[in-house]
């Protein structure tokens, strides 16, 4: 009988790479029967089709396999009574229970106000003032001189549909820049030019043909505005008062369960 079982999650297996390897889609549906090894559960097909569909899925798929054949096995050598294993497993199964209550707790007292973050920008505006020069881009690379062009035609003079059509078409980076850390033609266009909303190029490299829109330049000793930190600085405070509400949560707990700490 174990024979027919094992033999019932190798067709699964099969089944399942069958499918990755010959669908077009992820719609296909598989049902597999509440079958049982040794009185246990296999692997349920919703946890494989998790690994399916997701990127690199044939090296996931063969992952959750192998472990779940490793995981089938070690309950018929009785490793799920090992006493090492459970206490792991209580272990394991505070911390989560503790992490899980803690972050419901604080997601419910943690919250940072506009006037905050601006509050905190003027106290520590010195914080954000640049050592360097930097420049918010969207970077064109193209493989010809005749594409570069035409697209700086269109950067220059393009309507919305056409410019949204090279962004499709061409895929630029968008991305804050700091002078010394680009290659050398690129850093000398951007920050000897300083200049605000323009288009230069094409720049030839050895990596092809360069395009570069600058929509914000930040020369050397300004400060960045508290539009562009205030991810940053939300972090900051929202920190802080994580740790104080930490605090007073311990404390409060202690007092109501009695637990007198040095």
């Amino acid at each position: 009988m174990k024979k027919i079982y094992k033999y019932s999650y190798l067709i699964i297996v099969l089944l399942f790479v069958s499918c990755l390897k010959n669908s077009d889609s992820n719609t296909n549906i598989i049902k597999i029967s509440n079958d049982r090894y040794n009185g246990k559960t296999l692997a349920s097909a919703s946890t494989l089709l998790e690994h399916v569909q997701k990127p690199d899925s044939v090296q996931a798929l063969n992952f959750t396999i192998n472990r779940e054949l490793l995981y089938l096995e070690a309950l018929e050598n009785n490793f799920d009574k090992d006493l090492d294993v459970l206490k792991l497993t209580e272990k394991y199964y505070k911390e989560l229970l503790a992490n899980k209550f803690l972050d419901y707790h604080l997601s419910e007292k943690i919250s940072v106000s506009d006037q905050e973050l601006v509050s905190f920008y003027n106290k520590n505006r010195t914080s954000f003032q640049l050592k360097k020069a930097r420049a918010r881009i969207v970077h064109y690379l193209f493989d010809n001189i005749d594409d570069a062009n035409s697209s700086k035609r269109i950067l220059l003079y393009g309507d919305i549909s056409q410019k949204n059509e090279l962004t499709e078409r061409f895929f630029p980076e968008k991305k804050m820049v700091t002078e010394g850390k680009l290659i050398s033609v690129l850093d000398k266009a951007i920050f000897k030019s300083r200049q605000q909303h323009s288009i230069l190029g094409p720049l030839r490299s050895e990596f092809g043909y360069h395009v570069v829109e600058i929509s914000e330049y930040f020369p050397a000793n300004s400060y960045l505005p508290v539009a562009e930190v205030k991810n940053i600085i939300r972090e900051r405070i929202g920190n802080n008062k994580r740790n104080i509400e930490y605090k007073n949560l311990l404390k409060t707990l202690k007092d109501k369960y009695d637990i007198k700490t040095p």
